[in-house]
């Protein structure tokens, strides 16, 4: 495997991080400059931290937990995945408390 390949795959792999509507949208720009970036600095912590951590915070605000900013038609769906997301995090501490009553 060349070291062309080795960059189109790890930057690939980067954005995976990212929900697919942004991907569609910005997935070749996003690569392109990815490639770029790996050429320069090969191995970066920092960078890649900071793409998952953004990427992640896109996946959430796609299901309303972290965009506090929405519109009139955006609003049920944030609301539907704020409750998702709070049940389910009820639901781990009850079972963390209740393995211990047990």
């Amino acid at each position: 495997m060349n070291d062309v390949t080795k960059v189109d795959c790890r930057a690939r792999r980067l954005l995976r991080w990212y929900p697919a509507t942004w991907r569609e949208r910005y997935g070749d720009e996003f690569v392109d400059l990815m490639e770029q970036e790996i050429t320069e600095t090969t191995h970066d912590l920092k960078r890649t931290g900071n793409i998952i951590v953004k990427g992640m915070k896109a996946r959430l605000g796609e299901v309303g937990v972290v965009n506090p900013v929405m519109g009139t038609h955006d609003s049920p769906r944030g609301a539907i995945g704020t409750m998702t997301f709070l049940s389910s995090l009820f639901v781990v501490f009850a079972l963390y408390f209740w393995s211990f009553a047990m």
